[in-house]
């Protein structure tokens, strides 16, 4: 995990001042959260970055009137994959003993690579991991201006502000395939369906049709007017 932040404030003069500030967080790890998960190359692979950037400046021409204005962008993504992405079903050569378990599972986009999801009935384990999920990348991006300005009693300030945000994202637990065996039937009976090559009859096997990454954005955009008038 690697993470940092810097800041920094600039007045170049008695009118303006200029402030900003990056963050950026990254994170990376394997770990076991199942315990369907029966060799180091099913297990999950995460990865997370967020960042931050964003910027303001205050300028003061006048005693009576002040600009503020901001600007600033929030990224964020997160992956969920099994350590074994990247590796075709087709050619799949095992990282634990160097065997080949090809398999044409019909999946050639290297987004959802890896071995299959394939469970027998009875059995508290699995062959293959159970992601991807993609989560990001995520972004707000904002703009802001206010106005400030002091008449007699009253205290004008005025401005406006407009955020983009957007989203990329799925959620593709069998995109690799899910085969299953003796989905109904006693695990002695899944052993043998699963040497002989006959699927359950109530699950069967699913595979992956269409593109399941969704892209939505909008714009946001809001003005206001206030008058604080001190009476006397």
């Amino acid at each position: 995990s690697n993470n940092g932040v810097a800041k920094i404030s600039y007045t170049p003069n008695d009118r303006s001042t200029f402030g900003g500030v990056f963050y950026m967080g990254n994170d990376i790890a394997l770990y076991n959260d199942s315990s369907a998960q029966t060799r180091t190359q099913w297990e999950s692979l995460t990865f997370v970055r967020a960042y931050l950037i964003a910027g303001n400046w205050t300028y003061t021409p006048s005693s009576t009137w002040v600009n503020e204005l901001r600007a600033g962008l929030a990224h964020y993504q997160q992956k969920f994959d099994s350590n074994d992405i990247g590796t075709l079903a087709t050619n799949y050569v095992s990282a634990s003993d160097g065997k080949n378990y090809s398999l044409n599972t019909g999946v050639t986009n290297p987004t959802f690579s890896g071995f299959p999801i394939i469970r027998l009935s009875g059995f508290g384990m699995q062959l293959g991991g159970s992601w991807p999920k993609y989560i990001g990348p995520d972004a707000a991006l904002q703009f802001s201006d206010h106005i400030s300005y002091l008449l007699g009693n009253h205290a004008f300030k005025f401005g406006g502000e407009m955020n983009r945000l957007s989203f990329t994202g799925a959620a593709t637990t069998n995109a690799r395939s899910n085969i299953q065996f003796g989905q109904s039937t006693s695990a002695g009976t899944a052993i043998q369906d699963y040497f002989v090559g006959t699927l359950s009859g109530t699950a069967g096997a699913s595979v992956l049709s269409g593109d399941p990454f969704r892209k939505v954005h909008n714009w946001q955009e809001s003005l206001f007017v206030q008058d604080d008038w001190r009476i006397t």
